[in-house]
């Protein structure tokens, strides 16, 4: 839709439906799949994370449907003609990278540790 809709106002942006399915999920894989649920969990706590992270600057619908204000930290100024730019070059985009170096640090020490 050439950015004229908000891809943060998707239900994929909401936490309320994530929750509800992460609840659903929950019965059901300890019901049915039971060796499955720690992945489920990992799976939907990567998701939270995920809003977490949009929280800072992108603004998320932490109190819907109560309310459909985007809750945010930060605002990112528009510098630049393409608008990812000013996200990677923002000081909070270190937080995010911090985050993955930490990931492959923790892997890569795991992976050591079993031989």
């Amino acid at each position: 839709d050439n950015r004229a809709h908000p891809h943060h106002s998707y239900w994929t942006h909401i936490p309320i439906y994530w929750v509800t399915i992460h609840a659903a999920f929950s019965v059901i894989f300890c019901t049915l799949f039971r060796p499955l649920i720690n992945l489920a969990h990992i799976f939907f706590v990567a998701i939270y994370v995920h809003l977490a992270l949009d929280t800072l600057v992108g603004g998320i619908l932490w109190l819907y449907p109560a309310s459909s204000k985007y809750i945010h930290f930060f605002d990112v100024p528009s510098i630049f003609n393409w608008w990812v730019m000013n996200f990677i070059l923002h000081w909070t985009f270190l937080i995010e990278l911090a985050l993955v170096g930490i990931a492959i640090f923790v892997m890569i020490r795991t992976r050591i540790s079993k031989g």
